[in-house]
């Protein structure tokens, strides 16, 4: 299904974001898949402005 998805977007030159990604398996399926664009719990929960850009400064 997530494979079907992204292929139909590329297509239409559509923009794919994964969310709600929570484990490092979950993102190879998608890469695999051929998504580029993932966010989730892996990488952070959600933040507030200021903390967001604390947490991005820090990288």
């Amino acid at each position: 299904m997530v494979e079907s998805i992204v292929s139909l977007a590329e297509k239409l030159h559509i923009k794919v974001i994964a969310e709600g990604v929570e484990n490092n398996e979950e993102i190879k399926i998608l890469q695999t898949c051929g998504c580029t664009e993932i966010q989730g719990y892996y990488f952070s929960k959600p933040l507030s402005a200021d903390k967001f850009f604390e947490w991005y400064y820090t990288r």
